[in-house]
Formats: C-alpha cells, structure tokens, sequence
C-alpha cells in the first residue's frame, strides 16, 4: 500500500458528510463524539460492528414496510365498492317508474302486481345494500387503524434516520482523527522499524473500512428518506379508500334511498290514477260485452223456438243407419251359419280317417316298422 493518504468518503460523499454534521444538534454531535471515540485500530470488529444494529433494525422495518404494502388487500374494498354500485343500478329509481306506454296500464292487477314487485325488489337490493355498508365500514375502521399503525413507523423511521446521521458523523470525526494521526507518523517513519510500519498500514487499512462502512451508512440513510413518502404514500391512499367509503355510507346509500322512496310514491300515485281509469274503461267494456251478449242470446232464443222437437235430417238420418244395421246383422249371421256348416263337414271327414285308421291298426295290416306309437 502506497504513502498517500485514503480519504474517508468520495468528494460527494464527504461533502454529503459535514452537510449532515451541520444539521446535528449539541446533542447529537456529542453523540457521534463518543461513537467516534469508540472505534479503535486495536480492535478490528469496532468497525464492523459500527451501525449494525440500526442496520438490521431498518431492515426489519423495511421489511414490515412492504409487508404492510403486499398484505393490504385493497381489491376487497374495491370489490365491496363495485358491489354497492352494482346494487344501487340494480334498484335504480328511474327503472322503478313505469312507461306510460305499458300495455298492461289498463290492467288493475298488473299494476298492483308491478307495484308490489318493485317495492319487493327495492327492499331485497335494500339489504344488499346495507350489508355493503355494513362490510365497507369495517374496511374503513382497518384503514384508519392501519393509518395509525403507519404513523408509528413514520415516527420510527425518522428515528433511525437521526440515529444515521449520528453513526455518519461520528465515522467522519473518526476519519479526521485517522488522517491526522497518519500524517504526524508518516514524517517519522524514514528509518522506522517493521512494526512501526504496520502501525501505519492499520490506520490506513482502518481508515479504508471505515470509508466502506460510511458509505454503507450513507446509503442506508437514504433508505429512510426514501422509506418516508411511501409511508406517507401509502397514509394517502388508505385516506382517500377511507373517504369513499364515508361517501358511499353517509351520502350515497341515504340518497339513494331517498330517491327510491320519492320513485314509489310517485309510482304509488300513477297506479292509484290508472286503477281509477282501468275501473272505467272496464266498466265500459263490460256494459259493451253485456249488450252483445244480450242480443246473441236473444236471437239463439227465437232461432230455437221456432224448431221442432226432432229434425227431419235427423229422423232420416237414424232410419238409414237402422236399415244399415239390420242388413249388416243379417249378413254376419248369414256368413256365420256357412262356417259353421263347412266346420261340420271337416269335422266330420276328421273322425271318418281316425276310425278308418283305427280299424286297420286291428287288423295287424300296418306294415312293420311304419306305426311307432
């Protein structure tokens, strides 16, 4: 390792570096004084374990941080908010208003049948609508408790970001007291021994890790500032998911319902004047229907008194299928008695052959072998 001396930090770094340290209070920069005094060349794991443990608790944090982000479930919210919408357009109060062109208007039934269904309709999208609300406004209490939750962490971020700037300025502090105790021994080490030189190799090579772990820091630093809008980020959403939903709960659903209630009545009001109409317009088609009927019973009356008691088509009529039937009876009797005849006949022939049969059997005049019975 060369003579010359390794600075702490880049030149962007170490202005970044007595930035920070101007912005600290008495307080804290007696604080990094002391973190400052703690380093030491004797001790190789001072450096090391310089800042590690705001390190790993940012860490941690950070990692709460994106939990938070990953587990928060804003597509339910939003699924109940599309839920509610869908609700309310299925009950709108315009679609509850009948037109004036329907054409069961005139029908006293349908119309109260219309009205009850609607009013039934309003009352079954009503609960619909009030468990929405219901669920929506438990989502809106975890918005408001997770917007609590996130100002904790806002809190304990800004912490570790003031702890930061403590570690950032004491490693400086650290780095100005290597450098000047590398530049009073580097003079003296012309004819220096061995040892003497390896103590000014550690203060470089400590003054090299502590760079590092001052970089480190700086960039863990900048995690905070980072971490600190989405924190708040994330505060704004949940305000505004948190608003909607006090919308939908105290302005919308009251107003819908409003209006749904105004719709019905006004409803109720149009089926009160067309019943009125369709009694009349009954009454009238009743009195018209009764008046045809009166005059289609009136002529079916005399048409019929003026007929006999039977018809002459009818007699007629019955007189021809007598005779019909009569020749029809005969006929079947008729071709009954041939077939019974012709019956006798064979039968008669049959028992002719079985005697004549019988009778050779007896006289032993069957030839051998030809009756096996």
């Amino acid at each position: 390792m060369d003579n010359q001396k390794m600075p702490l930090p880049t030149e962007g770094s170490g202005h970044l570096s007595k930035t920070i340290k101007a912005q600290l209070t008495p307080e804290e920069l007696a604080q990094a004084q002391v973190l400052s005094e703690q380093l030491s060349v004797n001790q190789q794991n001072t450096v090391v374990e310089y800042g590690k443990h705001q390190q790993l608790e940012l860490s941690t944090f950070a990692n709460d941080v994106l939990g938070k982000v990953k587990n928060k479930d804003l597509g339910e919210i939003g699924d109940s908010l599309r839920v509610l919408v869908k609700s309310l357009n299925e009950a709108n109060p315009e679609k509850l208003v009948q037109k004036n062109d329907s054409v069961f208007a005139k029908l006293f039934v349908r119309l109260r049948t219309s009205l009850f269904e609607m009013t039934a309709k309003y009352q079954e999208v009503s609960v619909q609508i009030d468990n929405s609300a219901e669920q929506l406004a438990k989502q809106e209490k975890i918005l408001l408790e997770d917007n609590q939750l996130l100002d904790e962490m806002y809190t304990q971020n800004l912490r570790f970001y003031q702890e930061l700037n403590v570690l950032i300025v004491g490693a400086q502090l650290k780095d100005e007291q290597l450098t000047a105790e590398i530049a009073e021994l580097q003079p003296t080490l012309v004819n220096a021994d061995q040892m003497a030189l390896q103590q000014l190799q550690d203060l470089k090579a400590m003054q090299d890790r502590l760079s590092k772990k001052a970089n480190d820091l700086l960039l863990t630093r900048e995690i905070t500032i980072q971490q600190a809008p989405q924190i708040r980020l994330i505060q704004s959403s949940n305000s505004v998911l948190a608003e909607k939903i006090q919308a939908s709960i105290s302005t919308v659903i009251p107003l819908w319902k409003n209006q749904v209630g105004i719709a019905l009545a006004l409803l109720s009001q149009k089926e009160a004047l067309q019943t009125q109409n369709a009694v009349a317009d009954a009454t009238n088609d009743l009195l018209k229907k009764n008046s045809e009927l009166l005059h289609q019973s009136a002529v079916e009356i005399a048409q019929a008194s003026q007929r006999g008691v039977v018809d002459i088509e009818t007699l007629k009529e019955t007189q021809t299928n007598l005779i019909n039937t009569i020749s029809d009876v005969l006929q079947i009797q008729a071709n009954g008695q041939v077939q019974r005849q012709t019956a006798e006949t064979e039968l008669q022939q049959l028992e002719q052959n079985l005697q004549a049969k019988l009778t050779t059997i007896e006289q032993g005049d069957l030839p051998q072998g030809e009756y096996h019975e």
